[in-house]
């Protein structure tokens, strides 16, 4: 079910949507009038883009009392294609529509209503259900509520009824509250989100009326800022809540879920909280005051049980306090149990225990390795190139590594001979110091070498001879 406009335009108020039984009851998809108002014909209907039936429900077809506008229908069904839509002046504060021919009104399409300052009631006792693609928009960020019931009538302040068993009771005066036993609700949706005080109830506000049960299946389940998911009870037992969610549960901001019974400082036993998320979360906020309660006055708790892989903020407290608490507590009576399933994760298991004993250190050294007197010494020779050993993962490569011999002392010759003696201290060596070149050498083969000094060669004789000066010849 889509709940994506209940944000800002609307909060809802399911007072009680309940299966049948019977399933082989066969539901129409269509709405008709019965005409017990003074109406009884064809409702207009529109299309557009979006829906290939729209139901244009006319002021004129229902009958308007100061600010209410009553209609009663045979039967109020609409398919994911189709829409209800709803029209009222703007004097109108509630639209009031029961459903009196016996059958469950399966709702998968669109209720809306035109006026923005208006709330609507939807009354069948035969039942309620909400499909998957069933969408509300209902009044406007200002006003505008939306119940769905299954009690029989809702009963005013002067004792008049409007009923959709008995449709003969009058039905002037104000709204007041519902009469009879809470019907239940059964929800199936993706993602489920309450806000600004949104509410789904299947409470009974009567001294004699009983309350419902509620059953969710959905992804993730949200409520803020004062939502509530109710079955509790004026005087008798509380109803059931089921919740089953594959992500995560979320309370915000004085959100609850109860199941308590005997709100009116009466009898009547706590209903029972089941939610099961086994893959998710149960999330609340600990200073934020969203209670999980199957509370009673005088009869006994009910029973919560919580399976989750893990459940953050809120925790189970024997009374109810500023804080978010699971409780399932009786004022008078004896309380109930909660029972809170979650992983059997240890995180000690598998650490070795370790003693508080200490150890001695110097009680661990073998003495044996020290000869004295004519104890022979000991030698321990570990050959090996070192280093950490090949894991098992790697491939085997030749790692032979040559090992100088070591030379073993011979048999008979004792430590003491070598007592005092201390060893003979390593010769320094220098390292040679490096020398630039001084000349090159050519070897037979054409190559080149660089060399520290030049050869001293016989430098050759001028083959040539010198000519005689000139002068001399003729001195001659």
């Amino acid at each position: 079910m889509h709940y994506s406009k209940w944000r800002s335009r609307w909060s809802i108020s399911l007072a009680a949507i309940a299966l049948l039984a019977n399933p082989a009851i066969a539901i129409a998809q269509s709405i008709t009038l019965d005409g017990t108002l003074g109406t009884n014909v064809p409702i207009p209907t529109l299309a557009n883009s979006a829906f290939a039936i729209i139901y244009d429900i006319q002021q004129n077809l229902g009958q308007t009392v100061g600010s209410k506008l009553f209609h009663s229908f045979s039967r109020f069904n609409l398919t994911a294609t189709e829409a209800a839509s709803f029209q009222s002046d703007a004097g109108i504060r509630n639209i009031i529509s029961r459903v009196t021919g016996g059958t469950a009104s399966s709702i998968d399409g669109l209720i809306e209503t035109q006026s923005g300052n208006v709330s609507l009631f939807l009354i069948n006792p035969a039942g309620i259900v909400f499909g998957s693609n069933a969408r509300l928009n209902i009044g406007d960020s200002t006003r505008g509520s939306f119940v769905a019931t299954t009690l029989d009538a809702i009963t005013f302040p002067g004792g008049g009824q409007f009923s959709a068993v008995n449709q003969g009771e009058g039905f002037n005066g104000e709204l007041f509250q519902g009469s009879g036993r809470s019907g239940n609700i059964r929800l199936v949706t993706g993602d489920l989100f309450l806000d600004q005080q949104g509410l789904i109830l299947a409470s009974a506000i009567s001294q004699t009326g009983s309350a419902g049960d509620i059953t969710i299946q959905a992804n993730t389940i949200q409520l803020d800022h004062g939502s509530k998911i109710s079955t509790t009870s004026a005087a008798s037992n509380g109803g059931n809540i089921t919740l089953n969610v594959r992500d995560y549960l979320l309370l915000r901001r004085n959100s609850s879920i109860s199941a308590t019974a005997g709100t009116a400082q009466s009898g009547g036993d706590g209903g029972n909280i089941t939610i099961a998320a086994p893959n998710g979360f149960v999330i609340g906020v600990k200073a934020e005051n969203s209670d999980i309660t199957a509370n009673a006055f005088t009869g006994s708790g009910g029973r919560v049980n919580i399976t989750a892989r893990g459940i953050y903020g809120s925790q189970f407290r024997p009374q109810l306090t500023a804080f978010s608490d699971i409780t399932a507590s009786s004022e008078f009576g004896i309380s109930g149990t909660v029972t809170l399933n979650t992983p059997d994760v240890d995180p000690s298991r598998g650490l070795a225990q370790l003693t508080g004993a200490l150890i001695d250190p110097t009680q661990q050294i073998d003495q044996r390795s020290s000869p004295k007197g004519s104890q022979r010494s000991n030698s321990f020779v570990s050959t090996g190139r070192g280093g950490l050993l090949s894991t098992p993962f790697e491939s085997l490569q030749n790692e032979d590594t040559p090992v100088a011999w070591v030379v073993v002392e011979p048999k008979g010759k004792r430590l003491s001979e070598n007592r005092g003696q201390s060893p003979s201290p390593r010769s320094a060596v220098s390292p040679a110091p490096i020398i630039e070149a001084q000349g090159w050498v050519q070897q037979p083969d054409g190559s080149i070498y660089l060399v520290a000094q030049a050869q001293t060669n016989q430098p050759h004789s001028f083959w040539l001879g010198l000519p005689e000066c000139p002068s001399r010849l003729q001195r001659e």
